[in-house]
C-alpha cells in the first residue's frame, strides 16, 4: 500500500510540476526548479533512462526502418548533390531546394509524391527520396543557384576545386 501512495505521490507532483510549468510559462525542467523553490521536494523531474538518449526514441526507429539498407554515402543523388552544391550541402539547404523543384515540377505536370514528415526532418531520408525520383529531380540541379540573404549565389569550395557558378 505504501508503494501505491509513493506512486500517487510523484503523479500528482508531475502533474503539478507541469501546471506549475504552464502558469508560469515554463517547460517542464523550469517548473521543477520552481517547485523546489517553493518548497515541493518530491516534483523532480524523472531521470531519463540512458536507452532512452538521442537517437534512440520511436521516431529515429522509424526513420532507420524506412531507410532499410539504402546507402546514403554511395547513392548517386548524394554524388549529384555534392557535384552541383558540394559536400557541405545542409538538412535546410537541401529541404529547400526538394521543395523547390517538387513546386516547379508539379506546374510542368509531374506529380511526385509528398515527402513524410520523418523525410523532410532526416538528411538521409531526403536523399533516399531523391534517388528514388532521381530521373524527374536530377535534371533540374544544374539550373538551380543557392542565393545568400543579399540574394548574391553562393560559390562553394569543395575538395579544392572551385565548383560553384561564377556571377
Amino acid at each position: 500500500m505504501e508503494s501505491v501512495h509513493k506512486i500517487l505521490k510523484i503523479m500528482i507532483g508531475i502533474a503539478i510540476t507541469a501546471s506549475l510549468g504552464s502558469t508560469f510559462g515554463m517547460q517542464q525542467p523550469g517548473a521543477a526548479a520552481n517547485a523546489l523553490y517553493y518548497g515541493l521536494p518530491f516534483l523532480l523531474p524523472l531521470p531519463v533512462p540512458p536507452e532512452r538518449g538521442y537517437g534512440h526514441g520511436p521516431e529515429a526507429a522509424a526513420v532507420k526502418e524506412e531507410l532499410g539498407d539504402f546507402d546514403c554515402p554511395k547513392s548517386r543523388a548524394l554524388k549529384a548533390l555534392q557535384h552541383h552544391f558540394g559536400s557541405n550541402l545542409r538538412l535546410k539547404e537541401l529541404k529547400g531546394i526538394l521543395l523547390s523543384i517538387i513546386c516547379f515540377l508539379s506546374r510542368k505536370g509531374v506529380i511526385l509524391p509528398k515527402p513524410s514528415r520523418n523525410t523532410k526532418r532526416s538528411f538521409p531520408l531526403m536523399i533516399k527520396y531523391i534517388d528514388e525520383h532521381y530521373g524527374e529531380i536530377a535534371p533540374i540541379f544544374p539550373d538551380i543557384t543557392l542565393l545568400n540573404a543579399d540574394r548574391q549565389p553562393i560559390p562553394f569550395l569543395d575538395a579544392g576545386k572551385n565548383w560553384g557558378r561564377s556571377s
